[in-house]
């Protein structure tokens, strides 16, 4: 299945009770121009095969300070706030799903251009792996598309 095939066949779906008609249905396209992108399109998969994924992140974020006007009419912002990574997850893959009718578990780990794992996430691998569990590395649609259709019909 091809990248627009599956355009075409999710907003099928996504639409399948609506009583909007077609051309008033908003369809923002899924795309693989980027690692955003492409585990947006992939969530969007298991979503419509009814199946548990989920993204996850385990990098650090930064928050940024409140804005305001202080008593003589200048703006100021408060001090931001970042939040570290997450020391447990460190090397988890990007998205996690959970495969029925067993529960057997799926990482996908999505790499865009000149990605490569880290050793981290190599060791992530090997853990998953040995507790029976599938671990997968997406770089492209089709690349994802190959390896899923062993698991999910």
């Amino acid at each position: 299945m091809t990248l627009s095939d599956f355009n075409t066949l999710y907003y099928t779906w996504h639409y399948k009770d609506s009583t909007v008609p077609k051309h008033a249905q908003p369809r923002t396209p899924f795309k693989e121009g980027s690692a955003n992108e492409l585990t947006r399109t992939i969530i969007a998969f298991f979503k419509m095969k009814g199946i548990e994924a989920w993204r996850q992140a385990s990098e650090g974020r930064f928050i940024k300070g409140r804005e305001y006007t202080d008593w003589k009419g200048m703006k100021k912002e408060e001090k931001g706030m970042y939040i570290p990574r997450s020391k447990k997850a460190k090397g988890s893959a990007d998205i996690s799903v959970t495969i029925p009718p067993l529960g057997r578990r799926l990482e996908v780990e999505v790499k865009y251009g000149k990605d490569r794992q880290s050793d981290d996430q190599k060791d992530f691998q090997k853990r998953i792996e040995a507790m029976g569990g599938i671990y997968m590395i997406a770089k492209t649609w089709d690349d994802f598309y190959g390896q899923i259709t062993k698991y999910v019909k």
